[in-house]
């Protein structure tokens, strides 16, 4: 399938760019620097907070604007916003109780874009910290009400349990939330809207780069919008049929640093 010859590639994180163990295959580093060198411009847009995205924006030497918290929040890593869109203090509220009768799981909640708060840590959270090599402040008040705005909500558990909580969660708050996931044992709640088509769109107005010559790359549910939304979506090799399906191309997964494709694509579309 042909492909428009892009000027900005919208990549995601985690099972994208970097690897489960929170590493950049070297593979990808070079595919990076070829896309520079070929003029394309490279953004992070992620389901991450800015926090735990602002490292590895420095250590590929990144210049451009990230998109961070699933499209919530746009802008500079550190520091000026081009794009908001949080929970308030009442839309917080009106879910938190939902995930609070869980017990086993872990809440987080950013306040904003340098703070990230967890009720408790749990089997899955319990490395977090060294993992992302980012302050995680451990408050279980928390679990009793939260009175301030946040980027979004995470709640993460067991991958059935995530399998279990999600669409009972999209049913009965559909009007209000957008609740999705962004690994399998992971769940993201923003407000209604707030997607990362959103946050790319921000990003992409703000640099005058149309969405006809966006690619946007992902493997995660919480992908999808910005897929379809871009001038090409390209999906990963490992992602689920929901994501490959909502793409134009699919590369290869992760564990063959599929992104090391991209230089070739781009020559090709640009002779097309």
């Amino acid at each position: 399938m042909d492909l428009p010859a892009p000027r900005l590639i919208a990549l995601d994180l985690d099972g994208t760019l970097i690897t489960p163990d929170n590493r950049v295959p070297p593979a990808h580093r070079g595919a990076l620097a070829e896309l520079e060198q070929q003029g394309v411009a490279v953004a992070i847009v992620t389901g991450r907070p800015v926090l735990s995205t602002r490292p590895i924006h420095r250590d590929l030497a990144l210049h451009g604007p990230v998109v961070c918290f699933n499209g919530v929040w746009a802008g500079d890593p550190n520091g000026s916003a081009i794009h908001t869109d949080m929970l308030d203090a009442d839309e917080v509220a009106g879910i938190l109780p939902e995930l609070v009768r869980r017990e086993r799981g872990s809440i987080s909640l950013y306040p904003d874009i340098d703070h990230w708060v967890m009720d408790q840590l749990c089997p899955i959270t319990a490395g977090w910290q060294q993992l992302y090599g980012v302050p995680i402040h451990l408050d279980p008040a928390l679990r009793n009400g939260w009175q301030a705005s946040s980027c979004k909500i995470l709640y993460a558990d067991d991958p059935e349990q995530i399998a279990e909580l999600c669409p009972a969660l999209q049913a009965r708050y559909a009007e209000r939330y957008h609740i999705t996931t962004s690994q399998n044992d992971r769940l993201e709640i923003t407000r209604h809207g707030a997607t990362k088509d959103r946050g790319l769109a921000a990003l992409a107005a703000h640099l005058g780069i149309a969405r006809e010559v966006v690619w946007a790359v992902g493997d995660g549910a919480n992908d999808i919008e910005m897929l379809r939304w871009a001038g090409a979506g390209l999906a990963m090799g490992h992602a689920a049929p929901a994501v490959r399906a909502a793409a134009q191309y699919v590369l290869p997964g992760i564990d063959a640093a599929g992104l090391q494709q991209l230089p070739e694509l781009v020559t090709a579309a640009r002779r097309a």
